[in-house]
C-alpha cells in the first residue's frame, strides 16, 4: 500500500509540473502569435489567423489554469486590441473578480488595461444608448468609472444620459467631475450651464430658447423670434431670450416689436449697454423707418470706431432711405468732415442749415468746412480727428490732432484757435495764450481769439506767481 500511494503522489507532482509548464508555455506562444498579429495586420479582428491562434492558446490556458491571472489579463487584452468588445468586457470583469488590477505590468504588449477596460465598456454603454436602452447604458459606464474614475468619455455619457432622464443633481455633479479633469470640455460647460438655466427659469422656457438658438444657426430667423418669444410668455423674466427676441424682430424689419422686447431687457438688466443701444436702434427704426434708421446706427459705430469713410457711407444711405432724416445729415457731414471731404460736408451743413436755421454748430463747422478747403486736405483730416476727440473727451488724442493740423498747414487759424481752448480748460495758460495769439495773428478781426489770448496770458502770470510764491 505505500507503495501506491507513493506513486500516486509522485505522478501528482508530476501532473502539477507539466500543467504549470504547460500554461506558461501556452501564453509564451499566444503572446508571440499577438505580436506577429500586431505586425502583420492593418485591421484586427479576432477572425485572423494569428489573432485567432493567440485567443486559442490563451483559453487552452485557462481551460489548464481557470484562476491564472495572467492568462485572464492576456484575454481580456488580446479580446479588446480585435475590438471584441463583449467578450473584452467580460473578460475584464472576470480578471478584476479574481483579484487582477488595471495597473500597467512590465510584460504588457498590448493598449494599457485601464484604457482597452474603459473603451470595451464605453462601446457597450454607446450602443445601448443608440438603442434607447438608457438604464443599460448607464450600467456600462458606472462600471468604467468605478475602476477608472477620471475616463472623460464614461462622465460625459452619465451626465447627458442622466439630464435626458431629467435627473438634473446627478448629471450636474458627472459635468462637474469632467470638468476637474478637462476644464476646456466646452461641452461640459454648455450643459452646466444649460441645468442652471433649467433651475432659473423653468424646463419649458429653457427648451424654447434653445430651439431659437438653433433655428438662428439655420438662419431661420422667424421661426427662431417665434421661440424666443414662446421662452419670454413662459417666464418673462427670462433677459436672454427677451434679448434674443429683440434682435431677431429688429432683423425682421419689426422695430416697434423689438423695442418693446429690449425694453424688457433694460427692465431686468438696467446697465446693459447692447440693449440700451439696439433700443435706440429700433426706435430709430420705428421713427425713420428701418432701412433709414439701420444705416444711421451702422454709421454711428463706424464713426465711434474712427472709420470716417464707411460712417459717411452709411449716413448717405440713411439720407438716401429717408431725406427727411436730419440727424442722418448732421452726421453725414461731421464723417465727411473727419473723413478729409470737405466739400461734401459744406453740402451737408448746408442743408442741415435749411432745415435748421439757428443751428449754431452747423453753421460752425460749415466755416470750418471751408477752411478745411482753403487750407488742405491733410491739413483738414488732422483738424476734423482732432474734434472728433476732443468731442469723445479724449484730449491727449485732440492735441496731437490739432498740432498735425498746424504743422500741416501753420496758417490754419481755427486749428490755432481749438489748440487755445484746449488748453485753456485743462488750466496750461501759457500754452493757451501762445495758441490764441497765434490764432489772432492769423484772424485779426476775431474778438474772440484775442479775448482769450490776453486773459491765458493773465492767468499763466497768476499762476506763475502762485507757483514763484511757493
Amino acid at each position: 500500500m505505500p507503495r501506491v500511494w507513493l506513486a500516486l503522489l509522485l505522478f501528482g507532482v508530476a501532473g502539477i509540473a507539466w500543467s504549470q509548464s504547460s500554461v506558461q508555455e501556452l501564453l509564451t506562444e499566444a503572446r508571440a502569435s499577438a505580436r506577429e498579429a500586431r505586425a502583420t495586420y492593418d485591421i484586427h479582428t479576432p477572425d485572423r489567423r494569428f489573432w485567432a491562434r493567440a485567443l486559442d492558446l490563451t483559453r487552452r490556458a485557462l481551460v489548464l489554469e481557470p484562476n491564472n491571472l495572467e492568462a485572464q489579463r492576456l484575454l481580456a487584452t488580446t479580446y479588446s486590441e480585435v475590438n471584441w468588445y463583449v467578450r473584452a468586457f467580460e473578460a475584464w470583469n472576470r480578471y478584476l473578480q479574481a483579484g487582477g488590477t488595471l495597473e500597467p505590468q512590465p510584460d504588457d504588449e498590448g493598449p494599457p488595461p485601464a484604457q482597452a477596460f474603459a473603451e470595451a465598456g464605453n462601446q457597450l454603454g454607446y450602443s445601448r444608448y443608440r438603442s434607447g436602452n438608457l438604464a443599460a447604458a448607464l450600467g456600462y459606464y458606472q462600471a468604467v468609472i468605478r475602476e477608472v474614475p477620471e475616463n472623460a468619455e464614461a462622465l460625459y455619457w452619465l451626465g447627458r444620459i442622466n439630464l435626458e432622464l431629467d435627473q438634473p443633481e446627478a448629471a450636474r455633479s458627472y459635468f462637474e467631475r469632467l470638468l476637474a479633469i478637462d476644464p476646456g470640455h466646452d461641452t461640459a460647460s454648455y450643459y452646466l450651464t444649460l441645468i442652471s438655466e433649467r433651475e432659473r427659469v423653468g424646463e419649458a422656457a429653457s427648451r424654447a430658447y434653445r430651439e431659437g438658438l438653433s433655428a438662428y444657426e439655420e438662419e431661420r430667423v422667424l421661426d427662431a423670434f417665434e421661440s424666443f418669444a414662446r421662452a419670454v410668455r413662459l417666464n418673462d423674466t427670462f433677459v436672454d431670450a427677451a434679448s434674443w427676441a429683440g434682435r431677431t424682430a429688429l432683423e425682421l424689419g419689426r422695430p416697434a416689436t423689438a423695442a418693446d422686447y429690449w425694453e424688457r431687457v433694460l427692465e431686468l438688466r438696467p446697465g446693459d449697454a447692447a440693449a440700451k443701444y439696439f433700443l435706440d436702434v429700433a426706435h430709430m427704426q420705428a421713427l425713420w423707418g428701418v432701412e433709414a434708421g439701420r444705416a444711421f446706427m451702422e454709421g454711428q459705430t463706424a464713426y465711434a470706431r474712427g472709420d470716417a469713410a464707411a460712417a459717411a457711407q452709411a449716413f448717405e444711405r440713411a439720407i438716401e432711405a429717408n431725406p427727411q432724416m436730419t440727424e442722418a445729415w448732421v452726421w453725414a457731414a461731421r464723417a465727411s468732415q473727419a473723413s478729409g471731404d470737405p466739400e461734401a460736408a459744406v453740402r451737408y451743413w448746408q442743408e442741415v442749415l435749411e432745415r435748421r436755421p439757428a443751428d449754431e454748430e452747423a453753421s460752425y463747422f460749415l466755416e470750418v468746412a471751408r477752411q478745411q478747403i482753403e487750407f488742405g486736405s491733410e491739413a483738414g483730416i488732422a483738424f476734423a480727428d482732432a474734434v472728433r476727440h476732443y468731442q469723445m473727451a479724449q484730449f491727449e488724442e485732440a492735441e496731437s490732432g490739432f498740432r498735425r493740423a498746424v504743422e500741416a498747414n501753420p496758417q490754419f487759424a481755427t486749428a490755432w484757435g481749438w489748440l487755445g481752448r484746449l488748453y485753456f480748460t485743462r488750466g496750461e495758460y501759457r500754452q493757451a495764450a501762445e495758441a490764441y495769439g497765434r490764432a489772432s495773428e492769423l484772424e485779426p478781426g476775431n474778438g474772440d481769439y484775442a479775448f482769450f489770448a490776453e486773459e491765458a496770458a493773465r492767468l499763466a502770470q497768476e499762476q506763475g506767481a502762485v507757483g514763484g510764491d511757493g
